[in-house]
């Protein structure tokens, strides 16, 4: 299975994730984890073919982060997997110190010290409290959101997601109103949003992965927003075949269950 480029995206562009430089290849090499030793594919005393492990933000990427688990355990079943949920205020830190390997997250690009690998882009909708006059609208523009309250910010959450959910170009940069608590977890961002009558934008897959009713939240499409970009990121100049193999699999997966993402297009479509 050929080595499938790590693209480094900018902190703009289409779907959040931004323009990119230059394609850059898995190196072999340092790091922990998948970075070097058996995690690298070096075959150890356990009789196991090293170990990787997949960090997922929230969701990781909706419902197609089963099938490209899968899909790697079936092409390297001799490998030890390991899942590790990721906070969005963890941002990429799990991936700089070592905790995990390779981690399935949504753009922008949040830190320049990994590299991110589009896999897909994905419509937004609005979350809004079920109480809300917007939870009845069959669809919003954007001009609807922007003098709306968002929650308080959570500080450890890279400023590149936060501005884009909360549609910081949307309102030319002005800070919104804040209230609430600043949430720590996925789950408190919807409590939010329901007792605070807060909003925020997010992928559509939410809608299913977290139905409204449970929290008290209504999702209402929001189509003129430019879509979210997943991807697969590792820490730059710490890859590993495994990290290489994972994030072939990854785009082979994709390419043939987009139709699973609500909404979802391939980078290319994108670019068409």
């Amino acid at each position: 299975m050929p080595d499938p480029p790590l693209v480094r995206s900018g902190p703009r562009g289409r779907g959040g994730a931004g323009g990119g430089g230059a394609a850059r290849a898995p190196a072999g090499g340092g790091g922990r984890g998948a970075g070097g030793g058996a995690a690298g594919g070096r075959p150890r005393r356990d009789g196991r073919d090293g170990s990787l492990r997949v960090g997922l933000l929230t969701d990781g990427a909706g419902p197609l982060t089963a099938p490209i688990v899968a899909a790697f355990r079936a092409a390297r079943p001799r490998v030890q997997v390991g899942v590790r949920t990721l906070q969005p205020g963890d941002g990429v830190e799990p991936l700089l110190d070592g905790r995990v390997d390779v981690a399935l997250l949504h753009g922008p690009q949040p830190d320049d010290r990994v590299d991110l690998l589009p896999l897909f882009t994905e419509p937004r909708v609005v979350a809004v409290a079920a109480d809300s006059p917007l939870a009845d609208a069959p669809s919003l523009a954007p001009a609807a959101l922007v003098d709306q309250r968002v929650a308080t910010r959570n500080p450890a959450v890279p400023a590149s997601w936060e501005g884009f959910f909360t549609l910081r170009d949307e309102r030319d940069g002005e800070e919104p109103e804040r209230v609430g608590e600043a949430a720590a977890t996925f789950d408190e961002v919807l409590w939010n949003i329901a007792l605070n009558d807060v909003v925020l934008t997010l992928p559509a897959h939410v809608a299913t992965a977290r139905p409204g009713p449970w929290f008290g939240v209504t999702y209402v499409p929001v189509p003129d927003l430019a879509p979210v970009v997943f991807g697969l990121a590792a820490r730059r100049h710490a890859a590993s075949p495994l990290v290489a193999t994972f994030l072939a699999v990854a785009q082979e997966v994709t390419r043939r269950l987009i139709e699973l993402v609500p909404g979802g297009r391939l980078p290319e479509e994108e670019d068409a």
